[in-house]
């Protein structure tokens, strides 16, 4: 994991995104730092999870200061705006949404962010440019100049993964991100939506890490040969 994102990611309020094709290993990722939140004896967390469905089974997790509570979409309740209605009267620190794939799930997740809630959910966006398009795109007309506003206080991190082959067959990660400062998140807010895939991606190459300085760091780490170098720069044209 880059120091960046393990930086980040234990953000005390706000949202981060986690994006990627179907099979990237989007849950996998957000998994992994949720165990690490829950191993850590002095987190003192309270994380629920909503889903459809759950993906990894984490309430069994013999947690030395925190708790973590999952609802799996419908088997456990009926639907995702019933899950948010009684979310936050369950006082989390940490609230999971598994998937924004409608306008009203990526609304209640931003005004569950700038409400004082770490919040994180996924996104099938391409890179992280493309997310902010995807972001933009499931906000209601009627209330675009306002979550734009919510959105862009709320934004802490966005990661966008994609899973290639290493030198031993197995998969390794390649990811794109953009830490959200204060000074960027004031930028967006002053921006139209049509603007935000731009103004982020030059963001990302300037203060982030593009897929094009992550493929260059895998190959020096021997996690990628010069071959899958070639085959994933040729997507990135």
């Amino acid at each position: 994991m880059e120091p960046e994102i393990l930086k980040a990611y234990r953000m005390k309020k706000g949202l981060m995104i986690v994006s990627g094709a179907t099979g990237s290993g989007k849950s996998t990722l957000i998994g992994g730092m949720t165990m690490a939140k829950l191993l850590d004896p002095s987190a003192h967390l309270n994380i629920i999870e909503c889903a459809e469905p759950i993906e990894f089974l984490l309430d069994r997790v013999k947690s030395p200061s925190s708790t973590i509570n999952q609802s799996e979409i419908p088997r456990n309740i009926e639907s995702f705006e019933t899950y948010m209605e009684g979310a936050m009267r369950r006082q989390p620190t940490d609230i999971i949404i598994g998937e924004c794939r409608k306008p009203e799930h990526m609304e209640a997740t931003i005004r569950a962010a700038i409400s004082g809630h770490a919040t994180c959910t996924t996104l099938h966006a391409e890179n992280v440019a493309l997310t902010m398009q995807r972001v933009a795109g499931l906000f209601p007309p009627e209330q675009m100049k306002n979550l734009m506003i919510s959105a862009s206080q709320a934004l802490r991190l966005i990661i966008n993964q994609r899973l290639v082959k290493d030198p031993r067959d197995k998969w390794t990660p390649l990811r794109e991100y953009l830490v959200f400062d204060a000074p960027f998140r004031k930028k967006l807010a002053s921006a139209h939506a049509d603007e935000w895939p731009h103004i982020t991606m030059e963001a990302v190459e300037r203060e982030g890490q593009s897929y094009r300085k992550a493929i260059e760091l895998a190959l020096q780490d021997g996690r990628i040969t010069e071959e899958t170098v070639a085959a994933e720069r040729d997507t990135l044209e």
